[in-house]
């Protein structure tokens, strides 16, 4: 059998240029399954804390000598002898060892501050009465 020849139809030719990359498709907006960080907390929440962990007597004891090293200001720092944080730990990096993020932190710091008074002074009422005889603790 002789099979006969298929004539085929020109083909027309394109004059549009092809794209050379697909067109952006839209994707939907991804969400992160980490949760974001939680803001730190505030020298107010701080405070709440240690008057409810330390009752009033050593909180007032604790509120005493913060306010007079560093007003209740987590990232102070002393221009003259470069103490820092709530309590003025110094050198600063006895604190920063333990809080390397210690401006933002005074949850921690306090933490700190109230473990060194009652290791060396017994209670945050002892530590305030030194307070009261030398100007530091």
């Amino acid at each position: 059998m002789v099979a006969s020849a298929t004539t085929l139809a020109p083909v027309a030719l394109i004059t549009s240029p092809i794209p050379t990359s697909p067109s952006p498709i839209p994707r939907p907006p991804t969400r992160s399954l980490i949760a974001p960080d939680p803001p730190p907390p505030t020298v107010a929440q701080a405070k709440a804390w240690a008057r409810e962990t330390l009752g009033s007597a050593e909180y007032e004891a604790l509120d005493r000598i913060i306010w007079n090293e560093s007003r209740w200001d987590p990232a102070a720092v002393n221009p003259r002898g470069g103490a820092c944080g709530l309590g003025q730990s110094w050198p600063c990096s006895k604190l920063s060892s333990v809080v390397p993020d210690w401006p933002t932190q005074p949850v921690e710091q306090l933490q700190w501050f109230i473990a060194y008074g009652e290791h060396r002074y017994g209670n945050l009422r002892n530590a305030w009465t030194y307070w009261c005889a030398h100007g530091r603790w």
